[in-house]
């Protein structure tokens, strides 16, 4: 309902994760005070926040980082705070290693889609531009899923590292100590 990554209702990558009547499901919510969604299956760990809304998104068990979260809620006379901690799983029987191998499994499948997101809008770059920058992208998506990135690639042209940075701080929530992982809301 709330966009979790930089242009995500209009770019044609994002867009098939938001819901086609996200602004006028945002005015219902809103006119019915609701503060709080939880969603998933785009498989971030990441809190995004618009209107007075809080929207919780949390990664897939079958996915790298394979995280879960415990939400507890403290109710006081002042305001409703909800406790988010996420975990993960590192690693499960026959698959010690988990954590290292799902995120490698994810970053050797990166490049097409990388290269999709360099190649469309808004940055548009040439197949011949996007090209080299494809190496030092291998693990972004998988460190974009994983929640609480800080991403700089200050060797990047200035509109593409302006682009990816984005992917660093968008839509953060407002009255939260911590970002995606482990925060304190205020609703």
């Amino acid at each position: 309902v709330i966009e979790h990554l930089p242009g995500q209702s209009t770019h044609n990558l994002g867009c098939r994760y938001m819901l086609d009547n996200a602004p006028a499901l945002l005015q219902i919510l809103a006119q019915y005070n609701v503060k709080l969604i939880l969603t998933g299956h785009l498989h971030v760990q990441d809190i995004a926040h618009q209107d007075g809304i809080y929207e919780i998104t949390t990664g897939s068990l079958v996915s790298y980082p394979h995280p879960y979260r415990v939400i507890e809620a403290n109710l006081t006379p002042a305001a409703l705070q909800l406790a988010v901690t996420s975990y993960r799983i590192d690693a499960v029987e026959g698959y010690a290693d988990l954590a290292h191998r799902s995120r490698q499994f994810l970053a050797d499948r990166s490049p097409p889609f990388m290269r999709r997101l360099l190649t469309s809008p808004p940055l548009n770059l040439s197949p011949a531009a996007a090209e080299p920058l494809l190496a030092s992208l291998h693990y972004f998506w998988a460190d974009v899923a994983a929640g609480d990135g800080e991403f700089d690639f200050p060797h990047f042209p200035a509109t593409v590292r302006a682009f990816l940075a984005g992917f660093s701080d968008f839509n953060r929530p407002l009255h939260a100590t911590g970002v995606d992982n482990n925060t304190v809301l205020k609703l």
